[in-house]
C-alpha cells in the first residue's frame, strides 16, 4: 500500500476473525515501529506482542470492555518515563509523546498488513501491570488487540474534521 493510502485506510477495528497474524507481518510491524523517532533517540518504550492463548484470557480481565481485546494478538504498549528526554527547564517527561509515536508507526504498519487494530486506553493499568509482570519503572499505558478484522463487525462512521478546519495556516 502507498503510504497516504495506509493512513486513509487506517480504522479502529473491534472485532476479528481468529486467524492467526503472520510472523513475516509481526517482523515488519517491528521493523516499522523501531525506525519510529524519539526524543534523544532514547527510546524509552516498550511493545510486548502477546499471543499466548492463557495470557490473552488474563489481560482480557483487565479492560473495561473485555470483548475489545478479543483478537489473536494484543501488544501492550509500555512506557519508562524516567528514561525519557527531559528540559532542564521544564519537568514533564515527553516518555508519553515518544510512545505515542511509536504506537503510531505501529497501527500504520498493521493497517499496511491488511490487519486490523485499535487504541485501547480503558483498562485498569495496575492490574495489566501484575498480569504482564511489568515492574516499576516500566508502566503499561496502551494495549492494541491486533488481528484480521471480522467482515461481519461494525466499522464506525469515518467522520472527520475539514482538512483546512484541522490545520490552520498562519
Amino acid at each position: 500500500m502507498e503510504f497516504y493510502d495506509v493512513v486513509r485506510a487506517r480504522r479502529s477495528v473491534r472485532k476479528f476473525t481468529g486467524e492467526p497474524v503472520p510472523a513475516e507481518a509481526r517482523k515488519r510491524i517491528a521493523q516499522c515501529v523501531v525506525a519510529a523517532p524519539s526524543a534523544c533517540n532514547r527510546q524509552p518504550y516498550r511493545f510486548l506482542w502477546i499471543e499466548d492463548p492463557e495470557l490473552l484470557k488474563k489481560l482480557r480481565t483487565v479492560a473495561l470492555q473485555p470483548d475489545i481485546l478479543n483478537a489473536p494478538v494484543v501488544v501492550a504498549g509500555l512506557v519508562n518515563c524516567d528514561a525519557a528526554w527531559r528540559d532542564d527547564h521544564d519537568p514533564r517527561s515527553v516518555g508519553e509523546i515518544d510512545l505515542a509515536i511509536a504506537a503510531e508507526h505501529l497501527v500504520l504498519a498493521v493497517t499496511a498488513e491488511k490487519l486490523g487494530s485499535c487504541w485501547v486506553a480503558a483498562f485498569d493499568t495496575v492490574r495489566a501491570a501484575e498480569v504482564l509482570e511489568i515492574q516499576s519503572p516500566w508502566r503499561v499505558d496502551v494495549l492494541f488487540p491486533i488481528g484480521h478484522p471480522d467482515p461481519a463487525g461494525t466499522l464506525r462512521p469515518f467522520v472527520r474534521v475539514d482538512a483546512d478546519e484541522m490545520m490552520k495556516v498562519l
